[in-house]
């Protein structure tokens, strides 16, 4: 079962980064009618967060393996982007959510001021589209597929802002505090992924298949290793909704732990030990980790299990994992026109429905 999870979740990865944003979109869809598919909450976060696969629960689905699953009720972030209100996702709708979510908060902050061309303080809809690079002449947004003409484009951008007519003038300060609010329940979405049994926490070792789940695909296998080789109580310690909640908020402050980190030569001869890092964490960028979650996370990027945790290297992967979990860069990922080199051909024909583990192995490689 492992080694199957293992699988997928290496395949999921692959195609997140390198197929277009069709695919994904099909990949992930769990409702289906017709010919047309649909997405849930719960698959706009999959499709662009690289989370772990749960023990007995898929993500996603091939071809010849589709079972259909009923809309559930959305709660605020489904419902910004459900534009037509019919309870769920389809691909027009899933552009807005990348296109949105492609703006990182550090960037909104400086966005949305600029683009107040008549400096009263107050959005309307196209100083927003342009904050987040929504054009109306967007190649994937007017595709036959979205079947979206520019007027469809400006009338349906973010009702729960700009009102369903899309000319109510918002204040910034809204606009940053629903920016803020979305990316929590993207993160609540995450969360439940994890504790899909309704615990109210996850184990240390999950928290640590989560951490490292952003690393690059030519060297997730170094990270998920070192999470076997955790000490037992940090792989059974709990770690909290509002603990994990934290950790997502961390990938928000890329650049406030750089500048942390830059001083780790100058303060530690050499080594980071869990106090520097963690007066990176909670007092540069504020995020209130556990002690426990700190302690898994310089284990896990720390060059080698048991040598001592150098700051260059340390600083560097970690910085590095910032960077790839940013949501940003994630949804950025999601947005593409066209295949990259990478095809999912050869894995899409050999990973088909069967049971036997080996078969799927062979297929990842």
């Amino acid at each position: 079962e492992q080694l199957r999870r293992l699988t997928f979740f290496k395949y999921e990865k692959r195609l997140r980064e390198y197929s277009t944003t069709e695919k994904i979109f099909d990949y992930f869809s769990s409702i289906k009618q017709g010919k047309s598919k649909f997405m849930t909450e719960t698959d706009l976060m999959r499709s662009v967060v690289p989370v772990f696969p749960v023990e007995g629960v898929r993500s996603g689905s091939l071809d010849g393996e589709y079972v259909a699953v009923g809309p559930s009720p959305l709660t605020r972030l489904g419902s910004a982007f459900d534009v037509d209100g019919n309870g769920r996702i389809d691909f027009k709708e899933y552009l807005f959510f990348l296109h949105f979510m492609s703006v990182s908060r550090e960037e909104l902050e400086g966005c949305v001021e600029r683009m107040d061309v008549d400096q009263n303080g107050m959005l309307n809809i196209g100083e927003m589209q342009a904050a987040i690079g929504w054009a109306e002449n967007d190649p994937i947004a007017t595709s036959p597929r979205t079947g979206m003409d520019t007027s469809d484009a400006r009338a349906a951008f973010m009702p729960a802002l700009f009102g369903d007519d899309g000319t109510r003038r918002v204040p910034l300060n809204e606009v940053r505090e629903y920016f803020t609010r979305l990316n929590k329940d993207l993160a609540e979405l995450e969360f439940k992924h994890y504790d899909f049994e309704g615990k109210g926490f996850i184990s240390g070792e999950v928290f640590a298949y989560a951490a490292v789940s952003s690393m690059p695909i030519d060297c997730i296998d170094v990270y998920l290793a070192r999470i076997v080789t955790l000490p037992p109580h940090l792989k059974e310690v709990k770690v909290t909704r509002k603990e994990f909640q934290h950790f997502v908020a961390l990938h928000g402050h890329l650049n406030a732990f750089r500048e942390a980190s830059q001083g780790w030569s100058s303060n530690v001869k050499g080594e980071v030990c869990l106090r520097d890092f963690s007066h990176a964490v909670r007092d540069s960028c504020r995020c209130a980790l556990s002690d426990a979650q700190l302690e898994i996370l310089l284990l896990l990027h720390q060059p080698d299990p048991g040598s001592k945790a150098q700051y260059s290297s340390v600083a560097s992967s970690i910085l590095t994992m910032l960077e790839m979990r940013s949501l940003k860069r994630l949804a950025q990922a999601a947005l593409k026109q066209t295949d990259l080199p990478w095809k999912m051909g050869s894995i899409h024909s050999a990973v088909q429905p069967t049971n036997d583990s080996r078969v799927l192995a062979d297929s990842a490689d």
